[in-house]
C-alpha cells in the first residue's frame, strides 16, 4: 500500500481559513479553522453563531490588541505583551485621535479610537467615562454575566480575648481576623514557585538599592500590562475558554505582585482593569479579588482622583474593598494587642528566668562550701 493513500489529514491548515471581524473598525483577519476547533470553548459556541464558520465571525467588541493575544494564545499556547506608549509620551499628545511618532524606526503601537459618531450612538454596555476606557472598551457580541444580589452578612466580633496566648489566637482565628492573603496565593493564582521566590528576593534586593537604578520604560509597561491582561481576561470569561482565562490571570497577577512595592502612577489602567472585570464577570470572580486585593494592600499609596472617581461611582468593588480594608484593620487591632500580651509575658519570663539564676546560684554556693550528709566533700569546684 502506497504510503501516500488517502487518508483524513487533520492538519489546521487543510481547510480554509475563517474570517474575523475584529475591532470597532471591522478590521478582518483570518484564522485557520483548525485552531478555533480543537479548543472546545469556541468550536461549539462558534459553530452554532456562523453556520459553521461560513459567515465572519463577529469579534467586533473586543479591539485588536485583544484578539491579537487571544489569537497568539491560540496558536503558541501563550502570548506576549505589545511594546506599549509611555504615559510621558500620551499626557504630551495634544490630540488623543493623533497617532504618537516613532523614534529611531522602532514599532508604535497603533490606538483606535471611536468616532464622534461612535459616541453619540446608543450602546448599553459602554463603562464610565475614563481616558482608557472610553476609547477601548470591548462590546462584547456575547451576553454579558448578570451580577446576582450578594448577600452582606454583619462581620462577626472576634472570639479572642485580649489575654488570649498565640496558640488560641492562631487556632480560632477566623476569616475576619486573618491577615489579607498575599497576591501569589489568591485564589485562583498559580504561580510557578520559582517565580515568587525570585520575586521576593528582587523586592528584598531593590530596597537596597537607589529607585533611579529601575528601568522606568519596563515599569511603565508593566502598567499598562494591567488592562491588557484584564481584556484578556474578560474575554475569555465571556467566551468560556478555561486556559486563556487562567493563563491571563496568572499574567495579571504577575505584572500587580511586580508593582506592589513600586511608587509607578498606576492609574488610569488600573481604573480601567477594575471597571472592566467588574462589568463582564459574575459575584464571584478570581479577577475580582486579586485586583480588590491588590488595592487593599497597598491603599495609603494609591489614594487619589482616579480611585476617588472610582469609588464615587459605587458598585461591588466598593463593597468587596471595604471588606477587606475592615479586615486590614481588624488584624492591625489583634495584632497591636498581641504585641502587648507578649511584651507583658516577656517580662514576666524574664523576671521568673531572674528568680531561678537566683536559686541556681545559691545552690551552688551551698555545694561549692559544704558537703552534703552521708556524701564525702570534693575539692573540685562544680
Amino acid at each position: 500500500m502506497p504510503s501516500d493513500s488517502k487518508t483524513s489529514s487533520k492538519s489546521i491548515f487543510a481547510n480554509p481559513p475563517v474570517k474575523i471581524i475584529v475591532g470597532s473598525d471591522e478590521r478582518i483577519y483570518y484564522v485557520h479553522r483548525g485552531t478555533l476547533e480543537i479548543h472546545p470553548a469556541f468550536d461549539a459556541r462558534l459553530k452554532a453563531s456562523t453556520d459553521e464558520y461560513e459567515e465572519a465571525i463577529d469579534w467586533s467588541g473586543f479591539d485588536e490588541q485583544t484578539v491579537d493575544c487571544v489569537l497568539n494564545f491560540l496558536y503558541t499556547g501563550g502570548y506576549q505583551a505589545p511594546q506599549m506608549t509611555s504615559v510621558a509620551a500620551e499626557e504630551g499628545e495634544t490630540d488623543a485621535g493623533e497617532e504618537a511618532p516613532a523614534q529611531d524606526g522602532e514599532e508604535q503601537e497603533v490606538v483606535v479610537e471611536e468616532t464622534e459618531e461612535a459616541d453619540e450612538e446608543d450602546e448599553p454596555q459602554s463603562p464610565p467615562d475614563s481616558p482608557q476606557s472610553q476609547t477601548s472598551w470591548p462590546q462584547s457580541p456575547c451576553p454579558m454575566l448578570t451580577a446576582h444580589p450578594r448577600i452582606l452578612q454583619p462581620v462577626a466580633e472576634s472570639p479572642i480575648a485580649p489575654d488570649s496566648p498565640p496558640s488560641l489566637a492562631l487556632s480560632e482565628c477566623d476569616l475576619n481576623d486573618r491577615p489579607l492573603t498575599p497576591l501569589e496565593y489568591c485564589a485562583g493564582v498559580t504561580l510557578p514557585s520559582e517565580h515568587v521566590s525570585a520575586q521576593k528576593v528582587g523586592d528584598h534586593e531593590g530596597e537596597d538599592q537607589d529607585q533611579e537604578e529601575e528601568p522606568e520604560q519596563e515599569a511603565e509597561e508593566n502598567v499598562a500590562e494591567i488592562y491588557l491582561h484584564a481584556k484578556v481576561y474578560s474575554f475569555a470569561r465571556q467566551l468560556g475558554f478555561v486556559k486563556l482565562e487562567q493563563f491571563a490571570l496568572n499574567r495579571l497577577a504577575e505584572v500587580l505582585l511586580a508593582l506592589e512595592q513600586t511608587d509607578k502612577i498606576l492609574f488610569p489602567y488600573l481604573v480601567d482593569a477594575i471597571r472592566l472585570v467588574y462589568k463582564t464577570t459574575s459575584t464571584i470572580d478570581n479577577a475580582r479579588n486579586l485586583l480588590s486585593q491588590f488595592v487593599a494592600l497597598r491603599y495609603t499609596t494609591l489614594v487619589g482622583e482616579d480611585l476617588d472617581e472610582l469609588i464615587t461611582e459605587g458598585g461591588e468593588f466598593v463593597v468587596d474593598l471595604s471588606h477587606k480594608l475592615a479586615r486590614k484593620l481588624t488584624t492591625i487591632s489583634i495584632a497591636f494587642k498581641r504585641i502587648e500580651y507578649l511584651t507583658h509575658r516577656n517580662e514576666e519570663l524574664k523576671e521568673e528566668s531572674s528568680q531561678k539564676d537566683k536559686e541556681l546560684k545559691a545552690l551552688r554556693e551551698e555545694v561549692r562550701h559544704g558537703p552534703i550528709q552521708g556524701f564525702p566533700s570534693f575539692t573540685y569546684q562544680i
